[in-house]
């Protein structure tokens, strides 16, 4: 994992740079990475982006962010941190 992470970000760092006419470094050196084994995991991790920008302050409500998208097929299913998703869209509303 570390390697493909690795190339990952060599590759886009230098096509980044030639585009922008920059040089130096683009990401921080770091590896933080999370198997995701099963939808509940996957809701969790979605619900952690998706807050970000709320966290941050750009926007109020999740929804709000224009560079998130998500499918209407993902995050479907019922698990508790899909509704904790909701309730937490339903608190913003207020």
């Amino acid at each position: 994992m570390r390697k493909l992470t690795h190339s990952i970000k060599s590759y886009s760092s230098h096509e980044i740079n030639k585009r922008l006419g920059l040089e130096g470094s683009v990401w921080e050196d770091e590896s933080f990475d999370h198997v995701v084994r099963d939808q509940a995991a996957f809701e969790e991790k979605l619900l952690y982006i998706r807050m970000n920008p709320v966290k941050a302050g750009p926007v109020k409500r999740a929804e709000d962010y224009k560079w998130f998208w998500q499918s209407p097929e993902a995050g479907t299913g019922e698990t508790p941190v899909r509704t904790k998703l909701q309730r937490l869209a339903a608190k913003q509303k207020r």
